[in-house]
């Protein structure tokens, strides 16, 4: 008798068909599998990003500061602005030529037009220094609106939110001294005085807008991140104004001393308690672009990338022998905001 062989039990596979590829379970796992390692790789991807698009904005800052000292080397020390190189605008309007400022404040043409081989049309070398030439590029913010009026065949949204100002405050004569006299103001010139702040901080009478008066030069910021005009209502805009006493959209007073249209809006439950304070959404995206700190190059030339409070110190922003008021000590949103003279 033949012996029986035992029975095999059946066994179903999970593959009705081997050559059609994976299963659904092998899918899943594997769409897991790159989910987990995005999730890993990405954040990573993002930072590196985001550090590269500081480094272009250090290297903009740092050609500022060369320009900056070329300029100065060869103006008998001036610095470029609405006292100086765009005094006449208030008479004269923008002029042809790769250096001729687009407003009395436009720093930027008078420095570097030559050397960034901007355009002699006005409205053109504008778009060349904001769209290109001197865009940070985590600047990615474009005007919602031209004030008082529209710019004919130039929609608002060509032109890009400045990415970078010079300080004002370093621009101004005081009040009543050498900037207001008829030494001053001949020929259709007309310069930028401390009226505008004189409640909160007055320039030395004595000042000038040279290197050689506005204090030690390595601890002077000439150009920070962020600019004018923010409103949270209608966004942000480009002031085509001709001439302007408040900075327009090349100049302001600095992420210390906030006025109605600057971007360094802070949120502060205390005003004296530093930990209470914290950078708004429009701070970060306007100003503080880069991981939550802003660059910013000072008056010899260096650069530097600071957190929030590093940046919020008052003797960066005005001229040595500038009075701040009482007024101005309680109103600025700074770590050394006091009543007194500046150094």
């Amino acid at each position: 008798m033949k012996s029986q062989k035992p029975l095999k039990r059946a066994v179903r596979s999970t593959r009705t068909n081997p050559s059609l590829g994976f299963t659904l379970i092998e899918l899943l796992v594997v769409i897991a599998i790159v989910a987990m390692l995005l999730g890993i790789l990405l954040p990573g991807l993002r930072r590196a990003k985001q550090a590269a698009e500081s480094v272009v904005c250090r290297a903009h800052m740092k050609g500022i500061g060369s320009g900056l000292n070329l300029y100065s080397a060869a103006w008998d020390q001036w610095i470029p602005g609405p006292s100086t190189s765009g005094a006449k605008v208030y008479s004269a309007g923008a002029g042809y030529g790769s250096t001729s400022p687009y407003q009395n404040v436009d720093w930027m043409s008078p420095m570097m037009g030559d050397e960034l081989g901007l355009a002699a049309e006005p409205l053109q070398r504008l778009l060349d220094l904001l769209n290109e030439e001197l865009r940070c590029p985590s600047n990615r913010v474009k005007n919602d609106y031209v004030y008082p009026s529209a710019i004919a065949g130039v929609n608002p949204q060509d032109i890009s939110y400045s990415s970078y100002s010079a300080v004002l405050g370093f621009h101004m004569y005081p009040s009543g001294g050498q900037g207001a006299s008829s030494e001053y103001q001949i020929s259709g010139c007309r310069v930028v005085t401390d009226q505008e702040i004189y409640s909160y901080a007055r320039i030395g009478r004595a000042y000038q807008p040279k290197l050689t008066k506005l204090g030690t030069p390595s601890m002077k910021v000439f150009a920070v991140e962020g600019a004018r005009y923010f409103d949270e209502q209608r966004g942000v805009s480009f002031n085509n104004l001709p001439y302007q006493n408040d900075g327009g959209n090349f100049m302001l007073q600095g992420p210390v001393f906030r006025r109605n249209g600057d971007p360094y809006l802070l949120r502060r439950t205390s005003l004296t308690d530093t930990s209470t304070w914290s950078l708004s959404e429009t701070a970060m995206r306007l100003a503080y672009r880069h991981n939550k700190r802003i660059n910013l190059v000072f008056f010899d030339g260096h650069v530097e990338t600071q957190d929030m409070l590093g940046s919020l110190r008052v003797r960066y922003y005005f001229p040595k022998g500038t009075l701040i008021t009482t007024v101005g000590a309680l109103a600025m949103q700074a770590v050394d905001a006091a009543e007194g003279t500046i150094q």
